[in-house]
């Protein structure tokens, strides 16, 4: 790493992970700027060295003396309120009231896509204005306003998780991953993503590597014989026990609480050990209470960090280059991320979570205190450039990402919300049913419905995807939206 503290008051990092010639990949941190969040904290830097060897902190040696010291590949800073023009930490300032307005009180979301128009003939039948005007069924039947569903992907067991690229259906089980590919027409018939089998020889190979890695092959882990015993066979591989399901370009992400891993593999191409991405997860949680432990529900993706819940921490690492392994640069865990239900990263170092406390948010994981965002009670949240939605008993809720005010989108009771650039849809129940919406100004469009809950919603290119309970397995479908 090299720093530069120019004649302009602008701290310059360029930094290098990896062989070769250093890149033009510098962050630059202006002391002008006031950004109290930076001081005597570690920063996270996108496409740079992981942050462990990088820390932000006033050097006790140098006694408040404005100096730089690398040494060790550690990076130290004096305290940010020694930077001429850059103010310290402000509690205050740095958590804003966060608290939504009770929902009758809110006023409506005129920020959302305008009504369509009512005067184009019968759209209780008609497939090219199907429930409403401009609602196109895609060559599909229109019956009582709504278009027909499709099944892509169905299991004889529950599925835990889905994520669609709208080709395939990639979808986590009790003890399985799979893929089901969606023009087939045939959701009964899928392939395995990775096996408990494969995912052990990759292990048993690593570890002759990094020495009792996991306890794999060197007697630690479970039927390894203890301390000195034998490595662990192959055949002895347990199943995976996957928790959550994300996509990014040509890889698919698993985290798995089997094996404490989080592990990438190519989307459309077998995993094999040369293919396999794999991040030493160190899932369990790190305290003595009786909370939640082992591997989250939840993941999220950037162009180079996975992020994920594990017990009631958020963790983050580098992703991991095809046959490589990463370990975790962050771990985050406090009174905000208990009984995390879902993270999400709007940007390189941003994080969004909904845990038990409301939404939060944080410009770096390691921010002493987060910004709250939304304190109402919540189960579900998306976002888009603008805004995010969060679904939830009493609304479907907006809060914008420039000035953090809440506004009621909708009324009714919301399980879930999926955004994009074009539209917000949700999951409403109505007793025993539940309805697929869209989300308009002043309006909400029904596009499907089922009996009993929808599980997870997503929303890809020209269609609504949802998992619904069938006895006691699950089927995916898809709507056009």
């Amino acid at each position: 790493a090299s720093v530069e503290l120019t004649h302009r008051n602008r701290i310059l990092v360029c930094a290098h992970r990896g062989y070769g010639p250093i890149p033009a990949r510098c962050i630059g941190i202006s002391a002008l700027s006031s950004k109290p969040e930076l001081c005597n904290r570690r920063v996270v830097m996108p496409s740079a060295v992981p942050s462990s060897r990088l820390r932000l902190r006033k050097d006790p040696l140098t006694h408040g003396a404005r100096t730089i010291l690398l040494s060790s590949g550690l990076l130290f800073l004096p305290a940010c309120s020694q930077i001429a023009g850059l103010e310290g930490p402000d509690p205050a300032r740095a958590t804003p009231p966060g608290s939504a307005a009770p929902a009758a009180d809110m006023p409506a979301d005129e920020t959302l896509p305008a009504a369509p128009p009512k005067d184009c003939g019968d759209v209780a039948n008609d497939a090219t204005n199907c429930g409403f005007c401009g609602h196109s069924c895609q060559g599909g039947t229109c019956t009582n306003g709504l278009c027909s569903t499709t099944v892509v992907a169905r299991s004889s067991s529950r599925i835990g998780a889905f994520a669609t690229d709208g080709v395939d259906v990639f979808t986590i089980e009790s003890h399985a991953a799979r893929a089901c590919s969606i023009p087939a027409g045939t959701p009964d018939t899928c392939r395995e993503i990775v096996t408990g089998d494969q995912l052990g020889q990759r292990l048993t190979e690593l570890s002759r590597l990094i020495p009792d890695w996991n306890g794999w092959g060197g007697g630690g882990g479970p039927g390894g014989g203890g301390p000195g015993g034998p490595k662990k066979g192959i055949i002895s591989m347990p199943a995976l026990s996957p928790t959550a399901i994300a996509l990014r370009g040509d890889r698919v992400f698993i985290a798995d609480d089997e094996y404490e891993v989080l592990l990438s593999c190519p989307s459309k191409t077998p995993c094999t050990s040369a293919a396999m991405g794999l991040v030493h997860a160190e899932s369990r949680d790190d305290d003595d209470d009786d909370d939640s432990s082992g591997m989250g529900r939840s993941l999220a993706l950037t162009s180079s960090t996975i992020v994920w819940t594990a017990g009631d921490a958020i963790r983050a690492a580098f992703l991991p280059d095809p046959g490589d392994v990463e370990t975790p640069f962050v771990s985050r865990r406090d009174a905000t991320t208990d009984k995390t239900a879902r993270v999400a990263a709007p940007g390189e170092t941003d994080l969004l979570w909904l845990s038990e406390k409301g939404l939060h948010y944080a410009n770096d994981p390691n921010v002493r205190t987060p910004e709250v965002w939304f304190s109402q009670p919540a189960v579900d949240f998306s976002f888009d450039d603008e805004r995010v939605y969060l679904a939830a008993s009493t609304g479907l809720f907006r809060v914008s990402r420039k000035d953090k005010s809440a506004s009621l989108a909708a009324t009714g009771n919301f399980g879930r919300v999926a955004v994009d650039a074009k539209g917000v849809f949700a999951a409403m129940a109505d007793g025993s049913r539940t309805w697929v919406v869209e989300a308009r100004a002043g309006e909400l469009l029904r596009l499907a419905v089922v009996d009993g809950p929808i599980d997870e919603l997503a929303v890809v290119g020209d269609h609504v995807y949802f998992m619904t309970r069938v006895g006691e397995g699950s089927e995916i479908h898809r709507v056009p939206r």
